[in-house]
This record gives structure tokens, sequence and C-alpha cells, in this order.
């Protein structure tokens, strides 16, 4: 297994971890677009839920079906989903609003940093592998 596709198991793991926690241990936040439920220094609310449970299927289904360009698209669309996130969280974190359309906390700050780094490493490192050229010597061992 290549890094890339460990990358997205870790991914995989976590975000459906997360959204099946949230599920779990806060049902009645999902209900509310901002409540001050948090769930191990994440905030909850319905839609982050969503975008962690989406973001968890598709590096599953990215990790079992390792096409480079799949993995390229997810990499690229998971790493500007991430920094979308991140950059409205920083100030959402810093002051909550309860009229704000996520509840996120800082938790959620820097994973989204994480995630973010992580995305685009998957989609340009496939990238720089494949597009490395073939030399003589290597099609001959």
């Amino acid at each position: 297994m290549n890094r890339a596709r460990t990358i997205t198991a870790v991914l995989a793991a976590f975000y459906l971890l997360v959204a099946i926690a949230a599920v779990v241990l806060a049902p009645r936040s999902l209900a509310h677009a901002y409540t001050e439920n948090m769930v191990a220094g994440f905030g909850v609310d319905a839609i982050l839920t969503i975008v962690h449970a989406v973001i968890g299927v598709a590096a599953l289904i990215v990790t079992l079906k390792a096409f480079p360009v799949v993995r390229r698209v997810f990499g690229m669309a998971v790493g500007v989903a991430c920094l979308g996130l991140f950059a409205y969280g920083i100030p959402a974190a810093i002051d909550p609003n309860p009229d704000a359309g996520f509840n996120i906390g800082w938790g959620n700050v820097v994973v989204y940093a994480l995630t973010m780094v992580a995305g685009f490493y998957v989609a340009f490192e496939q990238s720089a592998h494949e597009d490395r050229p073939v030399l003589a010597s290597d099609s001959e061992r």
C-alpha cells in the first residue's frame, strides 16, 4: 500500500468515526442549526456531520478503488473543501456566533488544516509519481 492509499484509509476511518460519534453521542444537536454541543473537541451540527460522512465514504471508496485519477480528484476536492472550512473555522472558533451556519470548534479547525494538507499531498504525490519519466535502466530490471 503506498502512502496516498494509507492517507486515504486514515481519512476514511477518522471521518466515519467522527460522523458516527456525532450521531450516537449528540443526536439532538443534529436537529438544530447551531448548538453548543461539542463531541471530543468537535462542533456538532447536521451539516458538518453530513460533510464528515461524505468525506469518510469518499475516502473509503478511493482507498478501495485505487485508480490514480480518482485519488487525484479526491485529494483536490477534499483539500479545497477543507481549505474553505479551515478559513471559515478560524473566525468562527475565535468568536462563536449563535447565528452562524456551522458549529465549528478549535478541534475542527486543526483537523481541517491537517486534512487539507493530506488531501493536497494525495493529489500531488500521485501526479508527481505518475509523471516521472521511465528510464531505460528501469525497464531492463
